[in-house]
């Protein structure tokens, strides 16, 4: 039975970029896929260049929303999916070719496994295929990044949605409550995504994303102190803000 993935996509005046980053999801071979774009108060093209993809291909669905930021455009995207394995994709970004597959058919063959995690890769210019081109700058290494990870539908309904009153981080935030569950993760090593890094992108404001990363983690120890949770954190929390300093720009 060939997989079946909805992927989310939040977009804020993303016309640049969009079309590349939904042309790397419908790309995909080996597996059915639905992707929701939720503009959040898009003022650009955005929407118009989703409509006029959407025309030609049903597996597209634009949802439009007031502007209220990243975590609630992820959440409306969350309540419309349809498929009982969930990922995202930001609309700059580009998902890896035979990456939603892979991880499709190991959560079809590991039922007790709740999230598959790959890879990023930061880059600075984009090839004709759909990948870094090989002048680009890169940065590989694995981040707590929500377009890594293909989740199943069912972790939403024991570890909530997206925390609202992050502006940032609340990727992380979201990650670091699926691990206080235990649940069963697998890392597998592979590329997931290839974020695209240039003068638009919400992390350039490095102090206020810092801000909001701490802040996801004190909340974490918190609850970890309140459950005597006290194994450390996998490596992948302190990857994304040590390596800061080094993203292509």
């Amino acid at each position: 039975m060939t997989p079946f993935v909805s992927v989310i996509m939040p977009a804020y005046n993303s016309e640049r970029y969009i079309a590349d980053a939904i042309g790397s999801l419908t790309s995909q071979s080996g597996v059915r896929v639905e992707v929701i774009v939720v503009s959040d108060g898009s003022t650009d093209g955005t929407e118009g260049i989703v409509r006029a993809l959407a025309a030609n291909d049903p597996r597209i669905r634009l949802l439009a929303e007031p502007h209220r930021g990243v975590a609630a455009a992820r959440n409306k995207g969350l309540t419309a999916t349809t498929a009982d394995l969930v990922t995202f994709l930001d609309s700059d970004d580009l998902c890896a070719p035979g990456r939603l597959r892979r991880h499709a058919q190991y959560l079809q063959e590991s039922k007790e496994t709740a999230a598959v995690i790959s890879d990023l890769v930061w880059f600075d210019v984009a090839g004709s295929d759909g990948t870094p081109s090989p002048d680009a700058r890169t940065l590989r290494l694995q981040s707590p990044q929500l377009s890594t990870v293909t989740f199943r539908r069912t972790v939403f309904d024991t570890i909530g949605l997206c925390d609202e009153s992050f502006t940032y981080a609340e990727d992380v935030d979201l990650l670091l409550r699926l691990w206080e569950t235990r649940a069963i993760i697998h890392f597998d090593g592979e590329v997931a995504t290839y974020h695209r890094r240039h003068d638009a992108n919400m992390t350039n404001d490095h102090e206020a994303a810092t801000r909001y990363f701490l802040r996801a983690l004190h909340r974490s120890l918190a609850r970890r102190r309140q459950a005597n949770l006290l194994e450390p954190l996998p490596p992948m929390f302190a990857a994304r803000n040590a390596a800061a300093k080094d993203i292509p720009s």
